[in-house]
């Protein structure tokens, strides 16, 4: 089914063949008396720059549309036209919205279910886990039901980012002028709560695990697209352990830790979008305190980390 509001603005841009804000969009239309009268009303601009956003945020380079800049759409059969100015090409990476997880359902396994195929371990390998963890295991569970209840973990993904011996920190939340940023605990792994939004008929996604990781890390750093592309469908991001850990607000869940070189000509210690406090660790400087790291980077730093469970994998 077409979108009456995608449809007009590719028609639009096709015509100008530059970039736009949604308003110009309309403004354009406007003015060559092409705007169907059921999308005229009193903040058009706002339902159309709405449906571009998710449009790209749903479809990524699937979408026909990509931003040039904050707010300025264009479509993306124009970059590999010779006529069009490159620097009409060039990919603008938008902040990332938070994730409203209201009234949303995350992917969760039981308790028993997890007994009943592990026994009593907290660890078990990736591999081990989705040999033995089928469809018929996992459910989607509304996020104010899990935290009522203690029948189902949550899974999260929890993707460490590696360059060398050195692997990236950041502070969880988001940093307001009150906030005193010390105070903020720290973690080494991006992602989070696994959505059904996050399965991908296209590739393995790990029941959307690495999807999710994929995601928050790209959309949150402004990992340029075809870097994200690269690790979402050429194998790049390597889950390696499942554990049952506690969360930095006090809940268990089951983390799916998987590894990630980041490319080269990627520098996510430039001022990034999402994430803040970005730093390297590196494994022959560590702090001496790590107590303001939420419970598994805390384990995964520590010298005696558990086999297999360390942050600098041989």
């Amino acid at each position: 089914m077409s979108d009456s509001y995608l449809d007009l603005a590719r028609r639009v841009l096709l015509v100008e063949r530059r970039p736009l804000s949604a308003k110009n969009i309309l403004e354009t239309a406007i003015r060559a008396d092409g705007l169907p009268p059921h999308l005229y009303g009193r903040t058009p601009h706002k339902t159309l720059q709405a449906r571009l956003s998710e449009d790209i945020l749903n479809r990524r380079s699937r979408s026909q549309f990509f931003r040039t800049d904050a707010g300025k759409f264009f479509l993306r059969e124009f970059l590999n036209d010779p006529r069009i100015p490159e620097e009409m090409k060039c990919e603008y990476p938008a902040p990332r919205r938070s994730l409203q997880l209201e009234n949303r359902s995350v992917l969760s396994v039981s308790r028993d279910n997890w007994k009943r195929k592990f026994d009593d371990k907290l660890l078990v390998k990736a591999d081990v886990f989705r040999e033995n963890i089928g469809e018929e295991d996992l459910e989607y569970i509304e996020v104010e039901s899990l935290a009522k209840q203690d029948v189902f973990l949550p899974i999260l993904s929890f993707v460490l980012v590696h360059r060398e011996r050195s692997v990236l920190s950041y502070m969880i939340g988001r940093l307001r002028s009150a906030s005193d940023p010390l105070k903020r605990p720290r973690s080494i792994g991006f992602g989070g709560y696994v959505l059904e939004d996050h399965r991908d008929i296209t590739y393995d996604a790990f029941f959307g695990v690495l999807e999710s990781g994929i995601t928050i890390l790209a959309d949150g750093t402004g990992m340029p697209l075809e870097i994200a592309e690269r690790a979402r469908y050429e194998s790049e991001i390597v889950p390696r352990m499942c554990v049952i850990s506690k969360t930095h607000l006090g809940d268990e869940a089951i983390f799916v830790v998987a590894d990630y070189k980041c490319a080269e000509e990627f520098d996510p210690g430039r001022p990034n979008l999402s994430f803040t406090g970005l730093k390297w660790l590196s494994s022959s400087n560590m702090p001496n305190d790590l107590s303001n790291y939420d419970p598994l980077s805390w384990s995964m730093l520590c010298p005696n980390s558990q086999e297999g469970l360390s942050a600098f994998p041989s």
